[in-house]
């Protein structure tokens, strides 16, 4: 697994990305048609809109995590959870204690049995802001020439086959 370095839950896309994308298996989406007009000529773009979370099907007694600061990126003392309610239950105390700009994230990332290991692009959402793209995809990408792409190895992600 690989993290991609984008930011937020929708991307602009090409067709050519849009067609590569429909070949792969992605988190729950949508693409919404775009017309972008660069001098009274249009070009087709999508609006490819995620909607990711996976928090559920995270194993949090072998995971990770640490508050922390995200505006300063200030580290905290480590957090022991043993499941997503808990993980709600104490960010909660967290921000009440520190302040607002404060969270719970993730060092190690334990995937749990459930999650659907054949996932191609997806986000796990409130314990880490990565994208998440597979082995498959990125070649996918890079053998179709596709540019702007930068692909960072997800050592923190443990998903067993």
């Amino acid at each position: 697994m690989l993290a991609v370095d984008l930011v937020g839950d929708f991307f602009l896309i090409s067709e050519k990305t849009k067609s590569i994308f429909e070949q792969h298996q992605l988190c729950t989406h949508r693409f919404y048609p775009l017309g972008l007009y660069k001098r009274k000529v249009k070009y087709n773009y999508f609006l490819f809109s995620i909607i990711s979370d996976y928090s559920s099907n995270v194993d949090y007694e072998k995971s990770i995590f640490v508050e922390h600061d995200l505006l300063t990126g200030e580290k905290g003392d480590f957090v022991l959870l043993d499941s997503r309610k808990k993980l709600l239950q104490k960010n909660n105390r967290l921000q009440n204690k520190k302040g607002i700009q404060w969270a719970i994230q993730s060092e190690k990332i334990v995937m749990n049995e459930n999650f659907n290991k054949e996932l191609d692009f997806f986000n796990i959402t409130r314990l880490d802001s990565a994208t998440y793209v597979s082995e498959r995809l990125k070649n996918s990408i890079e053998s179709n020439g596709l540019t702007g792409w930068e692909f960072i190895p997800a050592d923190n992600l443990i998903v067993d086959d």
